[in-house]
């Protein structure tokens, strides 16, 4: 392979932070080890990460927290398609490189959740008069306040505080340094308590995931429901799936933001995938002809129509379209997606352990295009029935002796036969209902 100068590398590397909003350091180590730095913008400091090695073929990778993307795999571009070698080299320098990050994540998160926990215990009950929820017209259903900000916890499924969002009086917000989101959420409604416990009759009910806490606030003060607060658009999915865990039978509706003004309205599409993901139902807000400047959620439709333009909203909710493309992997899925369900229901608890933990391998091995997953990550984002070490090794025994994954060297690896029998769809098929569709 043609030599490539290494201060052409660092230049194109260098381009591709700043793009990712992350300062560049001076120098950039390029020793193949992950390295802390600042993000862009005010608060930035060691907000961000990067990885870069220069031998063989020039790659790495990084990672801005803030912005909530995750970890972004860079090489270089060496102007052809690289050989079967030079794939191979790439794909373990990668591997090498997630077990770094999810080392450095871990440990992030174990500080912030420390955090957390002292910050919230020294905060107070919310006042009413809180500048954000008068301006917001909601109350506070639970949240403290710690030096003048309001404190939203965000919570796994079974209760455990992980992070905070801090929301000023101003509006402004932003989430505990390191923290983890991804899939944590905070629930608005009187089933708060039983969803952070065992599973009951009462998930049987509706639940409505939204982005922000005061949509939140408005969709439970208007029709009721239970409200999970996912904090971004790029949470409602997995925030969704940890409510379909916890309640297998519950109704879920998801409540979009309507960014019609922003390139691709995320706020709608990642809705609709959230709800396409559980099998649940989407919620836009109706603001009529009279749309007021920047409206967008179910909060702007509470302060511009009322609560009962909000409830009606949430009751008009309807399944998301799907095209015809990928019928044939959506049937596929839906019964695969049937017979673990009836199986985790019917089996004693380890055994329902190892099938929670082959569906979460399957979906991520689909996710990262590789069946090989480091336990860091399980133990970082799988289920929480195996993210002890004894559980981990007993269920992935169980998956060995059924031929459906195997343990070597910290690599989880999903038995390909198994991923090629059920790959996901492109989309999952909605309910059959008599509602419109979104």
């Amino acid at each position: 392979m043609t030599r490539i100068p290494a201060s052409e590398v660092l230049d194109r590397f260098r381009a591709a932070l700043i793009a990712r909003d992350i300062v560049p350091p001076d120098p950039i180590i390029a020793d193949g080890q992950l390295h802390r730095c600042n993000a862009a913008g005010a608060r930035g400091r060691g907000d961000a990460a990067y990885l870069l090695h220069l031998d063989g073929l020039p790659a790495g990778g990084m990672e801005n927290w803030r912005d909530g993307l995750g970890w972004q795999a860079w090489r270089m571009d060496i102007g052809r398609t690289l050989s079967a070698a030079e794939r191979e080299a790439f794909r373990l320098r990668a591997q090498d490189a997630s077990v770094q990050r999810c080392e450095e994540v871990a440990r992030l998160h174990e500080h912030a959740q420390q955090r957390a926990a002292r910050i919230w215990a020294a905060a107070r009950p919310a006042p009413a008069d809180h500048p954000y929820l008068a301006r917001k017209g909601v109350q506070a259903h639970g949240l403290r306040v710690y030096r003048g900000a309001l404190l939203v916890p965000a919570r796994d499924a079974t209760g455990v505080l992980h992070g905070l969002q801090f929301i000023g009086a101003s509006g402004t917000k932003r989430i505990l340094r390191g923290a983890r989101v991804q899939g944590m959420y905070y629930l608005i409604g009187e089933q708060a308590d039983d969803a952070c416990g065992e599973s009951s009759d009462a998930g049987r009910d509706v639940v409505c995931v939204v982005e922000g806490f005061a949509t939140g606030a408005s969709v439970h003060e208007a029709a009721g429901h239970t409200v999970a607060v996912a904090f971004h658009a790029g949470n409602l999915a997995a925030v969704a799936r940890a409510v379909r865990d916890r309640h297998p039978q519950a109704g879920i509706v998801v409540c979009a933001d309507e960014d019609r003004d922003t390139p691709g309205n995320p706020g709608f599409t990642h809705a609709r995938q959230a709800a396409l993901a559980v099998g649940g139902l989407v919620a836009t807000p109706d603001f009529g002809p009279d749309r007021p400047a920047g409206a967008s959620d179910f909060n702007d439709l509470h302060r511009h129509r009322g609560l009962s333009a909000v409830l009606t909203a949430v009751h008009g909710a309807g399944a998301p379209s799907v095209g015809m493309v990928g019928a044939e992997d959506v049937v596929r899925w839906h019964l695969h997606e049937a017979r673990r369900l009836l199986a985790e229901l019917d089996a004693p608890p380890a055994l329902a352990a190892a099938i929670r933990l082959d569906t979460w391998l399957l979906n991520e091995a689909r996710a990262t295009g590789s069946p090989r997953v480091p336990t860091t990550r399980v133990y970082q984002y799988g289920p929480a029935c195996v993210r002890d070490s004894r559980d981990l090794k007993a269920a992935l025994a169980t998956l060995t002796e059924r031929g459906r994954a195997r343990l070597r060297a910290g690599i989880a690896s999903c038995a390909p036969p198994i991923l090629q029998q059920t790959r996901a769809p492109k989309a999952h098929e909605p309910r059959e209902t008599g509602m419109r569709q979104a």
